[in-house]
């Protein structure tokens, strides 16, 4: 499985190789402090839950470069798959995910911290690229 994540909830696109073959777009949702997603792919719908990856990604910390302002985050965990639709009914299995995350923060520009490295959640950042991918096991 492959994943180019987009902004915000997921958003993003989806290839998924072997047993399943299929390709897409995703969106991501909470339930009761549970992070899930859902691939629509052009023969169903297939749901995962990603509330072990994203625990590990949201208590991450980065490794920060503060000669470049740079960072990276990558975290591992194994993904349910916990439903689907249409060609995917009766879906279930496990996917080992791994996100990774590269960006470059923004810089003070005035006051006493002029020309350090930003990277408080509220600084825009200079540019990011994020992949995700894992390998698993499906039934169905």
């Amino acid at each position: 499985m492959f994943v180019t994540p987009g902004n915000g909830q997921g958003n993003g696109t989806i290839l998924i190789t072997g047993a399943i073959g299929d390709l897409g777009t995703t969106h991501g949702f909470r339930v009761h402090g549970q992070a899930f997603a859902y691939a629509t792919l052009r023969h169903g719908k297939i749901e995962f839950n990603l509330t072990k990856v994203a625990a590990k990604a949201n208590s991450a910390s980065p490794k920060i470069d503060a000669a470049t302002c740079s960072a990276a985050i990558s975290v591992s965990a194994p993904v349910s798959v916990v439903g689907g639709t249409g060609l995917y009914k009766g879906v279930s299995g496990t996917v080992n995910l791994t996100e990774s995350i590269g960006y470059i923060g923004a810089t003070y520009t005035t006051g006493s911290k002029k020309g350090q490295c930003n990277m408080s959640n509220s600084a825009p950042t200079v540019g990011q690229v994020a992949s995700v991918h894992g390998t698993g096991t499906v039934r169905f």
